[in-house]
Protein backbone atom coordinates (compact mmCIF):
# COMPACT_ATOMS: atom_id res chain seq x y z
CA UNK A 1 0.00 0.00 0.00
CA UNK A 2 1.23 3.45 -0.83
CA UNK A 3 1.44 5.98 1.99
CA UNK A 4 0.23 9.47 1.09
CA UNK A 5 1.09 12.39 3.31
CA UNK A 6 -1.75 14.79 3.92
CA UNK A 7 -0.80 17.97 5.75
CA UNK A 8 -2.67 18.66 8.96
CA UNK A 9 -5.06 21.59 8.97
CA UNK A 10 -4.07 22.38 12.54
CA UNK A 11 -2.11 20.97 15.40
CA UNK A 12 -2.76 21.79 19.03
CA UNK A 13 -1.63 20.61 22.44
CA UNK A 14 -4.30 20.14 25.07
CA UNK A 15 -3.34 18.89 28.50
CA UNK A 16 -1.22 15.80 27.77
CA UNK A 17 -2.40 15.13 24.23
CA UNK A 18 -1.20 16.32 20.83
CA UNK A 19 -4.30 16.60 18.69
CA UNK A 20 -4.18 16.85 14.94
CA UNK A 21 -7.21 17.95 12.97
CA UNK A 22 -6.88 16.46 9.52
CA UNK A 23 -8.47 18.39 6.68
CA UNK A 24 -12.14 17.53 6.59
CA UNK A 25 -11.88 14.71 9.14
CA UNK A 26 -12.53 14.48 12.83
CA UNK A 27 -9.76 15.26 15.32
CA UNK A 28 -7.54 12.31 16.12
CA UNK A 29 -4.96 11.84 18.84
CA UNK A 30 -1.49 11.62 17.29
CA UNK A 31 0.47 11.33 20.49
CA UNK A 32 0.13 11.53 24.24
CA UNK A 33 2.61 12.23 26.97
CA UNK A 34 4.05 9.19 28.71
CA UNK A 35 3.99 8.44 32.41
CA UNK A 36 5.70 10.82 34.76
CA UNK A 37 8.35 9.74 37.29
CA UNK A 38 7.82 10.41 40.97
CA UNK A 39 8.98 13.92 41.84
CA UNK A 40 8.94 14.75 38.12
CA UNK A 41 9.60 18.42 38.90
CA UNK A 42 13.14 17.39 39.91
CA UNK A 43 13.57 15.97 36.40
CA UNK A 44 12.67 19.20 34.57
CA UNK A 45 9.16 17.89 33.89
CA UNK A 46 10.52 15.15 31.61
CA UNK A 47 8.50 11.98 31.13
CA UNK A 48 9.87 8.68 32.39
CA UNK A 49 10.86 7.82 28.80
CA UNK A 50 12.80 11.10 28.36
CA UNK A 51 14.60 10.64 31.68
CA UNK A 52 15.64 7.09 30.77
CA UNK A 53 17.03 8.06 27.34
CA UNK A 54 20.29 9.22 28.91
CA UNK A 55 20.78 6.24 31.22
CA UNK A 56 24.09 4.46 30.81
CA UNK A 57 23.81 0.83 31.94
CA UNK A 58 27.11 -0.82 32.87
CA UNK A 59 26.76 -3.48 30.16
CA UNK A 60 26.62 -0.79 27.46
CA UNK A 61 29.75 1.12 28.52
CA UNK A 62 32.13 -1.37 26.88
CA UNK A 63 30.41 -1.36 23.49
CA UNK A 64 29.62 2.33 23.03
CA UNK A 65 31.93 4.72 21.20
CA UNK A 66 33.51 7.41 23.38
CA UNK A 67 31.59 9.97 21.32
CA UNK A 68 28.26 8.73 22.72
CA UNK A 69 26.66 11.72 24.45
CA UNK A 70 25.76 9.62 27.48
CA UNK A 71 29.42 10.01 28.48
CA UNK A 72 29.21 13.81 28.55
CA UNK A 73 30.14 14.94 32.05
CA UNK A 74 28.06 18.11 31.83
CA UNK A 75 24.92 16.07 31.24
CA UNK A 76 25.70 13.85 34.23
CA UNK A 77 26.25 16.91 36.42
CA UNK A 78 22.94 18.41 35.30
CA UNK A 79 21.13 15.15 36.06
CA UNK A 80 22.67 15.16 39.52
CA UNK A 81 21.40 18.68 40.15
CA UNK A 82 24.83 20.34 39.89
CA UNK A 83 23.54 23.06 37.57
CA UNK A 84 26.40 25.57 37.89
CA UNK A 85 29.10 22.89 37.54
CA UNK A 86 27.25 21.53 34.49
CA UNK A 87 27.15 24.98 32.91
CA UNK A 88 30.88 25.53 33.53
CA UNK A 89 31.69 22.10 32.08
CA UNK A 90 29.51 22.74 29.03
CA UNK A 91 31.40 25.98 28.34
CA UNK A 92 34.73 24.13 28.71
CA UNK A 93 33.63 21.39 26.27
CA UNK A 94 32.42 23.92 23.72
CA UNK A 95 35.73 25.79 23.94
CA UNK A 96 37.58 22.53 23.30
CA UNK A 97 35.38 21.85 20.27
CA UNK A 98 36.07 25.31 18.84
CA UNK A 99 39.80 24.87 19.44
CA UNK A 100 39.84 21.50 17.63
CA UNK A 101 37.96 23.03 14.70
CA UNK A 102 40.46 25.94 14.50
CA UNK A 103 43.38 23.49 14.57
CA UNK A 104 41.83 21.42 11.77
CA UNK A 105 41.20 24.53 9.67
CA UNK A 106 44.76 25.79 10.19
CA UNK A 107 46.16 22.38 9.21
CA UNK A 108 43.86 22.18 6.18
CA UNK A 109 42.22 19.02 7.48
CA UNK A 110 38.65 18.44 6.36
CA UNK A 111 36.56 16.80 9.06
CA UNK A 112 35.13 13.44 8.04
CA UNK A 113 32.41 11.98 10.26
CA UNK A 114 33.02 8.36 11.18
CA UNK A 115 29.49 7.03 10.79
CA UNK A 116 28.00 9.29 8.10
CA UNK A 117 28.76 10.30 4.55
CA UNK A 118 27.82 13.46 2.72
CA UNK A 119 25.19 13.04 0.02
CA UNK A 120 25.29 15.63 -2.75
CA UNK A 121 21.92 16.83 -3.90
CA UNK A 122 21.30 18.89 -7.01
CA UNK A 123 18.66 21.37 -5.90
CA UNK A 124 18.93 21.23 -2.13
CA UNK A 125 21.64 21.56 0.42
CA UNK A 126 23.73 18.46 1.01
CA UNK A 127 22.54 15.94 3.54
CA UNK A 128 24.18 13.21 5.60
CA UNK A 129 23.48 9.50 5.31
CA UNK A 130 24.36 6.74 7.74
CA UNK A 131 27.26 4.69 6.29
CA UNK A 132 26.32 1.43 8.09
CA UNK A 133 29.64 0.99 9.90
CA UNK A 134 28.46 1.71 13.45
CA UNK A 135 26.80 -1.63 14.24
CA UNK A 136 29.66 -3.68 12.80
CA UNK A 137 32.17 -1.78 14.92
CA UNK A 138 29.98 -2.10 17.99
CA UNK A 139 29.81 -5.90 17.58
CA UNK A 140 33.57 -6.23 17.52
CA UNK A 141 33.83 -4.06 19.87
CA UNK A 142 36.06 -1.97 17.70
CA UNK A 143 35.60 1.43 19.30
CA UNK A 144 38.30 0.78 21.87
CA UNK A 145 40.71 -0.07 19.04
CA UNK A 146 40.19 3.22 17.20
CA UNK A 147 42.09 6.42 17.64
CA UNK A 148 39.65 8.78 19.31
CA UNK A 149 40.14 12.41 20.16
CA UNK A 150 39.71 13.51 23.74
CA UNK A 151 36.18 14.84 23.88
CA UNK A 152 35.37 15.16 27.54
Amino acid sequence: ARCVWRPAANVRLTENKLLMGMMGSKTTRASSRGSMPEEYDLYYGFTRFAVELNELPTELRAVLPPTDTRFRPDQRMLEEGQVQRAQNEKVRLEQMQRMREREREEAGVVYQPRFFRRVKQEQHTDSWAFNNTYWDMRKNPGFSMLENMKLW
